[in-house]
This record gives structure tokens, sequence and C-alpha cells, in this order.
């Protein structure tokens, strides 16, 4: 008689250790959702207010976790790509010294770091790939639960979660508790869309279908231009990866089709445009010009080391300028904020996880599981392009581009394990 409890005993221990990061990725979620967005002036006033306290408890909470993982295991933040992440964000912490606003950029630089380290102990315990597709899994239904949130908005206070366009489309969704604008409902939306069309070519189920319908439709009615921008290029990415030529050319003569008879171009154009006149949709709502007064004015004067993390776009450049309370461009941002060296070096570490993720794909075409992967390199195609237009990979609640850089970590770990589920 085969005895299988030593094997069962092991299946047991590693299923309690997912159970326990669930649990702390649940925190984290938590933490970094926004239930009261604040103006300049107001955060300038007060750091920390009500509506920030879940946050401070969620991130308070990992801290003390995250000290019990250092203490037994203090190199873990500094193996394989995390050691280059991990000296980024304490680069980030360092400009607190001469910060415009010490006091943000220490609070929202601690948050990051708490969460790359976070990152490091959890993609460090996985022990094998069937842990790796449930951290995947997890972080997909944070996203949908997301969406979910925004649909539920505009049922129950369609008034408030309905701002008006002046766009073909009369107005644009966004999300209430938590507040989620309606250029991130687009980018969310891409995201299940993404990860929808791509298990669609692996599973029967009729649910991918309809959530890739579902997630389109929430795009196109929060008209968020580089989300849906975003979602197209993960989708000719996934394309390219599974090798699914064909649908490539079925979309490409539908398209060509649709611009040929219908005048889908004008329409298509009138709808992207959302009711603004031309010069202003090649500004990007006026992006260029914040870039441009951003870089001769600020990153210019100090380029190499910047004017604080986090604080110099919000409080330095904008102000109280339309409201943005970012500069609408992770590169801009980490420039006038961190220096160009800092911003380089971040760069680089994006570009490597996504060639490694990328190579991985195309060297395990056909193994059963290589979708995980495929996903996970549409979507960060998806969200580099988008980095071009907003805050993306440098801030607390990223959790795509954590899960990212853990699966990074993971392959380069593990390549023998990643399509071997034991």
């Amino acid at each position: 008689m085969i005895n299988n409890e030593p094997h069962s005993i092991n299946n047991t221990g590693k299923e309690y250790v997912w159970i326990k990061w669930r649990i702390i990725w649940i925190i984290a979620f938590i933490a970094g959702l926004t239930f009261l967005a604040r103006e300049t002036e107001t955060a300038s006033e007060t750091l920390v207010g009500l509506g920030q306290i879940h946050r401070v408890i969620g991130i308070s909470l990992l801290a003390i976790i995250l000290m019990k993982l250092f203490v037994n295991n203090p190199s873990v933040p500094f193996k394989s790509i995390f050691f280059f992440w991990t000296f980024f964000a304490l680069w980030q912490m360092l400009t607190t010294s001469w910060s415009t606003f010490p006091a943000w950029t220490l609070y929202r630089s601690s948050e990051y770091i708490i969460l790359v380290s976070i990152t490091a102990y959890c993609a460090n315990s996985l022990q094998e790939a069937k842990q790796l597709t449930k951290w995947i899994n997890l972080i997909w239904f944070f996203i949908g639960i997301l969406v979910l949130s925004v649909w539920l908005s505009v049922i129950i206070s369609p008034g408030e979660a309905l701002s008006p366009g002046r766009g073909i489309i009369p107005v644009s969704i966004n999300g209430l508790f938590p507040k989620i604008s309606s250029n991130s409902v687009s980018m969310y939306g891409a995201i299940i869309g993404i990860v929808s069309f791509v298990r669609m070519r692996y599973t029967q189920e009729m649910k991918w279908k309809v959530l890739l319908f579902l997630a389109i439709v929430t795009m196109i009615l929060s008209q968020g231009r580089s989300g849906m921008a975003s979602f197209a290029l993960g989708i000719i990415i996934a394309i390219l990866l599974m090798r699914r030529y064909g649908i490539m050319v079925i979309l490409g003569s539908l398209i060509f089709l649709l611009i040929s008879f219908y005048a889908f171009d004008e329409i298509f154009l009138e709808y992207f445009r959302r009711g603004q006149t031309e010069e202003q949709f090649w500004l990007f709502s006026g992006r260029i010009n914040v870039w441009e007064y951003t870089y001769h004015y600020f990153i210019v004067d100090q380029p190499w080391k910047g004017f604080g993390a986090y604080s110099a776009g919000r409080f330095l450049v904008l102000g109280n300028y339309l409201g943005w309370s970012s500069l609408h461009s992770t590169w801009l941002e980490l420039a006038v904020g961190n220096g160009i060296p800092a911003t380089i070096f971040f760069a680089v570490i994006v570009i490597y996880s996504w060639i490694v993720i990328i190579k991985h794909c195309l060297a395990n075409y056909g193994e059963a599981f290589n979708s995980y992967f495929i996903e996970i390199s549409s979507v960060f195609t998806a969200l580099i392009f988008r980095s071009l237009f907003t805050t993306h990979f440098m801030v607390h609640n990223d959790f795509v581009f954590f899960l990212i850089i853990g699966t990074v970590f993971y392959i380069k770990s593990n390549t023998h394990k990643v399509n071997h589920f034991n």
C-alpha cells in the first residue's frame, strides 16, 4: 500500500501558506482604495484625514507583518530583480531630505517600499506554479471587484456616477465607493477584457465571452481613450503570443470594411475627441502644455535628484491646477520627483521585466499553463503604454505591477518549475 500522508501534509502546508498571503493581499487591496478624494490644498494642510484612516491602518498592519518577515529572512528584498527595485524605493525615501514637502514624500515612499518588500516575500514564498496562478487570479479578482463597484455606483446613484460629457456619448461612468475616475475605469475594463480574451482561447467557458463583452461596454461608456488604446495594444500582443494570426487578419479585414463602407473612421474620431476641438485632442486634454512647463521650469533646473518623490508634481508643479493630483505621466512624475537618472534606472527595470516575460512566453509556446504568462505579458504591455498618460508602477496600490515583478522573479528563480504542477 502506498502511503500518501506526507504528500497530503505537504499540500496542506502549501495551502496554508497561500491562505496567509491571500489575507495579506486583501489587507493591501483595502489599504489602496480611495474613498474620499482630496484637493491639493486640503492634502497639504492635513497629511492624513478621516478618509485615509483605512489606508493608515492597512499599511501599519502590513508594516508589522513585514518586520516579522524581515527578521526571519532579511535578504529577500535584495534578491534578483528585487535588489534593483528595493534600491529605487530606497532612493525615493532618500529624496525626503530635499523634498518640497518632506512629510508627504516620506509618507508615500514608506507605503511604496512596504508593498515592494511584501511583494518580494510573497514571490519568494512561491514553491510551485499553482501558487503563482492563484496570485494571478487573486489580482484579476481585485480588478473585477473594482469594475463591479463602478456598475453598482451607476445603478445605485446614476446622478453622481454618470459624469456629463460633450461627445457622441453624453456621459461617462465613474466609481463612487471607492472613488474611481473614468480613465481608471477604462483601464480596469481593459485588463479584464485582455484576460478574458486570452482565456477564451484556452477554455470553452461562456463566462469569459460574457466578461469580454462587459469589459468592452465598460471601456466604451467610461470613454477613457488611453485605456481603450492600451486594450487594443494588449490584444495585439496576446494574438501574437498565442500565434492566432487568423484572428488578426479577421479583425483587420473587419476594420477595413467598416472604414470603407460605413464612415466608421469619422464616427470613431468623433467619439475619441469627446467633444474637444482638434487642437485640444492633440494636446491630450492639456497634458502637453503641462509636460512642457514641467520640463522647462523644473526638470531642467534640477535634473539629477528631482524635487522629492510624490510631492514635486502635485504640490510644486501643479498646485491647484485644474484639480489635477498628478502630472498624468509616470515618467514626468518620476523625473521631476526623483531626477532623470533614477527615472532611467526605473525604466530599465520595467523594460527588463517586459523582455523576461515575453521571452518566457515565446520559449514555452504550447505549454498548458503558458496562458497565464501571456495574460501577464499582454496586460503589462497595455500598462506600459498607458504609463505615458497617467501614473503607473510607482504607487502603492498598483497591485498588477507588483504581480508582474513577482512573476519575473518566479521565472528567473524557478524556470524549470514554471509549467509543471506538483
